[in-house]
């Protein structure tokens, strides 16, 4: 067949067959970075800047088809065809809303993680080591910015690193754990290397409570792993995952390890590739999503030193946070918890203040701190916060003559 071009912005740009190919080139398809279709073996390509032709693979699969019904060719052409954008990692096609647009487009918020810089920032990490020669510090000249987490040699020697804050999960949204991670070394005897999103008790070594992870053995042996507050780990070792590849073989160089998990399932990647996928059936995956970033290196017994090296972490929220916030008003003098567990703080509003009225506010499910703000009513507004709390939310009125408020949170 002769080169079709379909047009600038369409998606084939020239369609053609692969006998139209001669060294690398299609006379007449010119368009630096347009696709061309080659329809008798279903190959894409972009061309380049040479004019030559590069075999490329569309991130998403292009599904769907038309009947005939006796239209002539002409008519045919003219005639939209329904098609359906589906991610062969998801196995999932697009879903578009009535008004003709996207259904869903994920803007992605960062809940937690910082970069490290020179120094770890205690305001948002916590690390910890115990044994001889282990440690958890931000390391020198050319791994500066890298925290270092070091077993030692001693038996049940760790180092350690969690986020101070967890990422608050929402049922309508992933979340995506992310990590940039590297093994100095591919062994290291009866010492395991962990990287995932968890819930951990602090100790000697600290308890990973419930969550999901990527650990390597002494052996440079990969698992995936979900784990239930006072259950066992769910473990799948290299060799049987059931991802894009079923094994992966651990290597020095630093890769990106991202987890996405919410209530029906988990995903594990390594440098974007799907490794595996877990998903619920008659029992929860996690029973509490609101997770930390973790990272440790820590020993069983008789163990070698080994050192994980954490170079940037974070969680991140896929897509918009759509809740709509509720109310509680407030007209005397007391202590009110509004909300066990995370949430978000809108707003405050004074509808008529009481003089010498001081208001308390905690992120925590009694008047404990830590104390979000305190402050004397003096006069009626709108004290706007748009923060998130984590363990809870819990107002006091003292003092005074009792103001009246109205607090917006979600």
């Amino acid at each position: 067949m002769a080169l079709q071009f379909n047009g600038e912005n369409k998606v084939p740009t020239y369609m053609a067959l692969s006998t139209d190919i001669v060294d690398s080139a299609i006379d007449g398809a010119s368009l630096v970075g347009a696709t061309v279709f080659t329809s008798d073996n279903k190959q894409w390509y972009v061309i380049e800047k040479d004019l030559t032709l590069s075999e490329y693979a569309l991130p998403v699969v292009l599904e769907g088809g038309i009947t005939t019904d006796g239209l002539t060719d002409t008519e045919l052409r003219a005639t939209p065809v329904p098609m359906s954008l589906y991610d062969a990692q998801t196995l999932r096609g697009m879903r578009i809303s009535p008004g003709n647009s996207a259904l869903v487009a994920d803007q992605t918020t960062r809940i937690i993680g910082t970069m490290f810089g020179q120094a770890i920032d205690t305001n948002f990490w916590t690390v910890a080591n115990n044994g001889t020669s282990s440690g958890a510090a931000i390391g020198a000249t050319t791994q500066a910015g890298i925290v270092l987490l070091t077993s030692g040699t001693t038996d049940n020697g760790y180092g350690s690193l969690v986020s101070v804050r967890h990422a608050r999960f929402l049922f309508v949204n992933p979340n995506l754990f992310r990590m940039a991670a590297r093994l100095t070394a591919t062994t290291a005897t009866n010492c395991t290397r962990i990287i995932g999103a968890m819930g951990i008790t602090a100790g000697n070594p600290p308890t990973r409570n419930n969550g999901y992870y990527f650990a390597y053995d002494g052996t440079g042996a990969l698992t995936v792993n979900c784990k239930v507050a006072g259950q066992a780990a769910s473990t799948v070792s290299s060799g049987s995952f059931n991802g894009q590849v079923a094994s992966y073989s651990v290597d020095t160089n630093v890769h990106a390890y991202e987890i996405l998990y919410y209530v029906m399932g988990v995903w594990f990647f390594i440098d974007g590739v799907l490794i595996h996928k877990f998903t619920p059936t008659t029992g929860i995956l996690n029973n509490e999503l609101d997770v930390h970033c973790f990272a440790e290196s820590v020993n069983s017994t008789g163990a070698s030193s080994g050192v994980l090296e954490v170079w940037a972490s974070s969680v991140l929220r896929l897509g918009k946070e759509v809740t709509r916030p509720t109310y509680k008003n407030l007209s005397a003098n007391a202590t009110t918890v509004l909300k066990t567990g995370g949430g978000s703080l809108q707003s405050i509003v004074i509808n008529a203040f009481g003089a010498g009225n001081t208001i308390t506010i905690y992120d925590n499910t009694s008047a404990v701190a830590p104390v979000i703000a305190t402050f004397v009513a003096s006069a009626d507004g709108v004290y706007t916060y748009n923060l998130d709390f984590q363990t809870g939310l819990t107002i006091v009125l003292s003092g005074g003559v009792a103001s009246n408020v109205t607090i917006v949170y979600d």
